[in-house]
Order: C-alpha cells, then sequence, then structure tokens
C-alpha cells in the first residue's frame, strides 16, 4: 500500500514544488526527533556518552554499533509519518487543490519512513552465524532494491492472469507472502520489500490499476487489525522507559511538524494553506508507523 502512493502518473500531475513540501516536512520531523530520543535513549546506555563522539572512531562506533541512534533513527523514520487527513474540511477552508496537494504530501511522507528503515535495515546487519548472506553494508541497499523489484514483477505477471477480483486479491496476498518470507530470511525489513514492489507493480502498464488500488484497499484495513494484535502482544506496559519516552516523540515530533509546514509554505507550492492549518494536518501519526516500528522489531 506504500509503495502504490507512488505513482508517477499522478506525482506528473502535482507543481512541481510539491516535492520541496515533501522534503521540508518530512526531515524536519525527522531531525528533532532523533536528536530528543537520542538524547533519552542515550542517557539510558550506560555505555555511551556524547564524549564518544569526540573521536572519528568513536562517531564510528556510535553510528555502526550503538543501540540508542538506531533506535532514534527508527523513532525518526516514523516521525516522518503523517495520517491521511480530512481531504474535505481542508477543501472547505483552502480549496481542492490544496487539500489534493496536502492529501498527496501524506501519501509520500510514508515512503520517505520506508527509506530510512531501508538504510537501517542496511547498515545495521546481524552479526551472528545466523546471517543468510555476509555483503558491504551498501550492497545490501542493491539487494533490497533488486529482491524488491523482482517480486514485484512476479507480482504483475500474477495479477495479469487474474479473471476476477478474488483471484487477484489471493494473488497479491500470496505475492505480498512470498515477499515478507524472502525479506525474513535475509534479515532484512519485509516492509521495505513489500513497499518497493508496490512501486514498482504500480508504474507497469496495466489496464485494471483502478481494481488493484481498490483489492489493496479491501485488505488493507483488516490486515491493520491483524497487525494491532501483534502490535499488542509485543507490548510490555510495565518497561517505565516507552511511557517517559512517549511525550518525548510526541512533542519532538510535533514540533517539528509545524516547523516544516512552515519552510513547507515558503518552498512549496502557492496554493498550500496556510502554515498552521498545514502543521495541524500533518501532526496525527499515520498507521504505517505501527508497521514501521514493528518491522524494526522483528529484524
Amino acid at each position: 500500500v506504500v509503495g502504490i502512493q507512488f505513482d508517477v502518473r499522478e506525482l506528473d500531475q502535482m507543481p512541481e514544488e510539491t516535492s520541496a513540501a515533501v522534503v521540508a516536512e518530512s526531515a524536519v520531523p525527522f531531525f528533532t526527533t532523533i536528536v530528543a530520543c537520542v538524547l533519552f535513549l542515550g542517557a539510558l546506555d550506560p555505555t555511551w556518552s556524547l564524549s564518544s563522539l569526540s573521536s572519528l572512531s568513536g562517531f564510528k562506533d556510535a553510528l555502526i554499533t550503538r543501540a540508542p541512534l538506531r533506535d532514534a533513527l527508527a523513532l525518526g523514520a516514523c516521525a516522518t509519518m503523517a495520517a491521511p487527513v480530512a481531504a474535505v474540511a481542508i477543501a472547505r477552508g483552502s480549496g481542492s487543490v490544496a487539500a489534493k496537494i496536502v492529501e498527496h504530501i501524506t501519501r509520500l511522507d510514508d515512503v520517505a519512513g520506508v527509506i530510512v528503515l531501508a538504510l537501517i535495515g542496511a547498515f545495521y546487519r546481524p552479526t551472528d552465524a545466523m546471517a543468510a548472506w555476509t555483503l558491504p553494508h551498501i550492497a545490501w541497499i542493491f539487494v533490497e532494491l533488486g529482491l524488491g523489484g523482482v517480486l514485484g514483477i512476479l507480482t504483475y505477471v500474477l495479477i495479469r492472469s487474474a479473471k476476477s477480483g478474488g483471484e487477484e486479491v489471493a494473488s497479491l496476498l500470496g505475492s505480498i507472502a512470498l515477499s515478507a518470507g524472502m525479506a525474513g530470511y535475509l534479515a532484512l525489513s519485509p516492509l521495505v520489500i513489500c513497499a518497493i514492489a508496490g512501486a514498482l507493480l504500480i508504474n507497469l502498464p496495466y489496464k485494471e490499476v483502478g481494481r488493484l488500488k481498490a483489492s489493496l484497499a479491501q485488505v488493507e484495513r483488516p490486515l491493520y487489525m491483524i497487525l494491532l494484535v501483534i502490535a499488542g502482544a509485543l507490548w510490555d506496559p510495565t518497561a517505565w522507559q516507552g511511557w517517559v519516552l512517549v511525550p518525548i516523540f510526541v512533542a519532538a515530533r510535533v514540533t517539528g511538524k509545524i516547523v516544516g509546514a512552515r519552510i513547507a509554505k515558503r518552498v512549496g507550492p502557492p496554493e498550500l494553506p496556510d502554515a498552521v492549518t498545514l502543521g495541524l494536518a500533518l501532526s496525527p501519526q499515520s498507521p504505517v508507523a505501527i508497521a514501521t516500528i514493528v518491522s524494526y522489531l522483528t529484524i
């Protein structure tokens, strides 16, 4: 579902400044959340301190091996994502064009978070004997792109032969399961591999692209319900660190979204709503963030 948001045919219809707005309101909350969370998580790790970053070797060690920065990067990926907007409400106050642009911004936010998760999966690799392959970090990025691309083409071949919506849904679910299994075997994020496959799938020529999007929308909600059950089973309510981290994460993210909205208003399309309306519209958390953090925990 995240991958199909990256439809270049729809992106070509957006104003040229839309990409600048997406970068501004994604990058600012990403960095504000990282800074706030790494300070808190670093304080919980007795072996980590800011003084260790004074030397090049210490900075490299903190960048590659230390959990506080790795966890902060994952939380930063979640911070970039915004929930789908109430387009009707925005259209009432700022016009339908503004509502459409903001809706596309919230969709592309999810892609930014997936990119960060892909980098985490490439540079923070398992080092034990259970690791399937041993490759340089940069090579894992190409493995992610190649694996997602191959599975996207395979899914495309399968759904083209579907004669009904039911067959299409069955082919989609089978392809998603295969993609997730292949990613899990290589200790990569299934969310990343499936998103790459979906991005390729939606940009290949297919007459029933509308039916494909409708099929994915049909299965998205029940799959989120299952994911919430899994997230609840993984949750440990007795961990006080999480309760302290919640207000820190929310404050850093919302502050970043509001500041990012002000920057986006300056560099983005003139049709965007005012900075306050835009910041409030982008503040709600995307449900994809739940999938992102669960996927991060599993890898």
